[in-house]
């Protein structure tokens, strides 16, 4: 029984951690999309690949 119960925890856990990435991952894609020209710039991407990075889905890495 005890086992069982580190297994769920251990589960929910990791389902806590993946959703947790995945979000942040689709948000930093989203603020590439509203960075201006001049900030995209400053840290080395164009506005097509930035568009390009916000456009993918959250699924992907």
């Amino acid at each position: 029984m005890a086992l069982a119960a580190v297994a769920i925890a251990r589960t929910t856990v990791d389902m806590v951690r993946f959703v947790t990435f995945r979000s942040d991952l689709y948000r930093s894609r989203q603020q590439l999309r509203e960075m201006s020209d001049a900030q995209l710039l400053d840290i080395g991407l164009t506005r097509e690949q930035a568009n390009a990075e916000a456009a993918r889905p959250f699924f992907e890495d």
